[in-house]
């Protein structure tokens, strides 16, 4: 998965901004439309915490693709490091091939959109 919109994190300085993602279904199996998206400030294995979610807007069949936002309130002054997204964070949803479903840090992207 990568980061959509990059800018609007790279360049944030608090107030609400749209942070979204594409999400693909690698596998064989479909993903229901409503499978959970939810971003993170930071790693949530570490202790991030939940920055927004949503659901995917359509079901997934195995190689399509749709672009999932959600709004996210950025504390004033707050200085956005890392965020993450898990799609079926749960683990609700079957699937053939588990640990394929987060990605995305946006300091990374942040370097790239600026250099």
């Amino acid at each position: 998965m990568t980061l959509v919109r990059p800018a609007e994190l790279c360049l944030s300085s608090g107030g609400t901004i749209a942070i979204g993602t594409n999400v693909c279904d690698r596998g064989t199996n479909p993903v229901p439309d409503d499978a959970r998206a939810v971003f993170y400030q930071g790693d949530p294995c570490a202790g991030g915490g939940v920055a927004c979610e949503t659901g995917l807007p359509i079901l997934l069949t195995p190689a399509a693709c749709t672009e999932v936002t959600c709004d996210w309130s950025v504390p004033s002054g707050q200085s956005i490091n890392e965020v993450s997204v898990l799609v079926d964070p749960d683990g609700e949803v079957a699937k053939c091939h588990n640990g394929n479903n987060g990605g995305a840090v946006a300091a990374i992207l942040c370097l790239d959109y600026f250099n």
